[in-house]
């Protein structure tokens, strides 16, 4: 749903006016309260030979639940890794990360890709603990994405900063609150009214689960990994 943000959709736009990619940095920092301290009850505890309630009805932790979305932009926006070496953090006791980070090689050059769960309540550029943004740099200007609290879409908007290095301009990108759930609800069901796929690639989800198994593996292994795209 993020890719139909339209702060997303005006990034992508843009992404011819920063000439040759230097560098991408993508990352989610999510409140989810001190899970970093021990747990002993509350949705993120872990019983003995059993499951939390933040696995049982999310399946996971911070790479599945927020780390998903941003794989699924970092396919948008530079297309399917290569080459990744990642690193993920299961506080002893737990069935589920806290933090997943990894560095992937692309056609459009190297990603930083980090997602975290904190217990801070004011990060982010509308200091409400939701702290996610893209950075992506070429040699011809940067972009800066700052995206909304994902169940707040409607009350909050995701905010776009163009630097074009010919001019020295910054230009803001803000927009009405509007929900991409809604606009993707929509793009959707005009696709199958018209019996069409339209610009989305069916794999988008196979993508991300792909790139979620190499990251895990490479973090068990200690190893970096080509990525076998088996689709």
């Amino acid at each position: 749903m993020k890719r139909f943000i339209p702060a997303v959709q005006q990034a992508k736009a843009l992404m011819p006016e920063l000439g040759t990619m230097i560098s991408t940095h993508i990352q989610a920092y999510q409140c989810w309260g001190d899970l970093w301290s021990p747990v002993v009850e509350g949705y993120g505890y872990t019983p003995p030979g059993g499951m939390s309630p933040l696995r049982y009805k999310y399946g996971g932790g911070i790479l599945i639940t927020g780390g998903s979305h941003l794989l699924d932009l970092i396919g948008f926006f530079l297309g399917r890794p290569r080459r990744l070496y990642g690193s993920v953090y299961t506080p002893e006791g737990r069935d589920y990360d806290l933090r997943a980070s990894a560095l992937m090689e692309t056609d459009l050059g190297v990603v930083q890709f980090e997602a975290v769960t904190h217990p801070l309540r004011h990060l982010g550029f509308l200091r409400d603990g939701w702290d996610e943004r893209l950075e992506m740099t070429g040699t011809a200007g940067r972009l800066e994405l700052f995206s909304s609290l994902w169940d707040d879409v409607e009350h909050k908007a995701s905010l776009l900063l163009h630097y074009d290095n010919h001019t020295g301009n910054v230009t803001e990108y803000r927009y009405d609150p509007v929900s991409p759930f809604a606009v993707a609800d929509a793009f959707f069901c005009a696709n199958m009214e018209k019996g069409v796929q339209g610009e989305q690639s069916r794999l988008t989800g196979y993508d991300v689960d792909e790139l979620i198994t190499h990251i895990m593996r490479s973090s068990e292994t200690g190893q970096a990994l080509e990525v076998e795209w088996r689709i």
